[in-house]
């Protein structure tokens, strides 16, 4: 094979990476391996220890917190009720749960109706939303949808409701301690693997965690205070679209953010744009 022929198949062996304009073919990201530093490993393993272990030692001062946020709600509100506590096993530990413990009332037949009548209507009205607001439109339809679905439930069992307000709270709060210490391991999985600064890694874990921390008590004393201060039958909507819901998209949110804030991520088999995030 003469010197021509050799520079021919190199040429069209090296056009297997570029496309009909010249131009190189990026490599889809589905196919990039990410290299395992000896740093991110550590970052993988040692950080989601940490930050759990430092939860384990605080739970009480949590808690603690989260009952003097309740109380300051109750007495500014003037609600009818009191901060009560409940003793709860989480993860293999006895604490004092604390929660909103509200008086609660059956919703009234008025009420019943009310809520069908005026859930049904914008249903119908969601019809006119503008197309460029569908987003806006599905998630609407979706709560209205429920919550006409709680207005059937209730007009045939007005004064048997499937859930009281004392277990439903302490139940969502109970998520959220798990949310807190599973917050860690999910960035570890999702976050700690990139080659992101170790000081970022750790700054963006502490702030969602604080996050959590403080959002989480006035999250469910709103929700408390809803189906006390109104009725019981916002309670399926309020646990489908602004409970779980909430904290996985909240969570999401933070997520991106951290991810945009580190543009720039290293990743084996690179291609032009990509590079370490400092």
């Amino acid at each position: 094979m003469n010197k021509t022929d050799i520079t021919s198949t190199q040429r069209l062996w090296d056009s297997r990476h570029t496309s009909a304009k010249g131009t190189a073919i990026r490599m889809h990201r589905a196919l990039r391996k990410l290299t395992l530093s000896p740093s991110i490993l550590i970052a993988v393993v040692i950080l989601p220890l940490l930050f759990d272990a430092i939860l384990w030692l605080n739970l009480d001062g949590i808690v603690g917190l989260w009952a003097d946020i309740f109380n300051f709600c109750i007495d500014k509100l003037q609600l009818n009720g009191q901060l009560s506590y409940q003793d709860t096993n989480l993860l293999y530990r006895h604490i004092l749960l604390p929660y909103p413990d509200l008086l609660t009332d059956p919703p009234s037949p008025t009420t019943i109706w009310e809520s069908g009548v005026i859930a049904s209507l914008l249903l119908l009205l969601s019809n006119w939303i503008p197309k460029h607001a569908m987003p806006f439109a599905y998630i609407l339809r979706a709560g209205l949808f429920i919550q006409i679905s709680s207005s059937c439930y209730f007009f045939f069992n007005p004064d048997h409701p499937p859930h009281e307000l004392m277990p439903y709270v302490i139940g969502m709060l109970t998520f959220g301690i798990y949310l807190l210490f599973f917050m860690p391991p999910i960035l570890a999985l999702v976050y700690y693997i990139f080659d992101i600064a170790f000081w970022r890694k750790v700054l963006v874990t502490a702030l969602m965690l604080v996050y959590f921390v403080i959002a989480l008590p006035f999250q469910y004393m709103v929700h408390a205070y809803i189906i006390s201060a109104w009725s019981m039958i916002f309670m399926p909507v309020l646990y489908l679209l602004f409970g779980v819901l909430l904290d996985t998209l909240a969570f999401i949110c933070w997520y991106s953010w951290a991810m945009s804030w580190s543009k720039k991520i290293r990743s084996h088999g690179q291609t032009p744009g990509y590079s370490s995030a400092q």
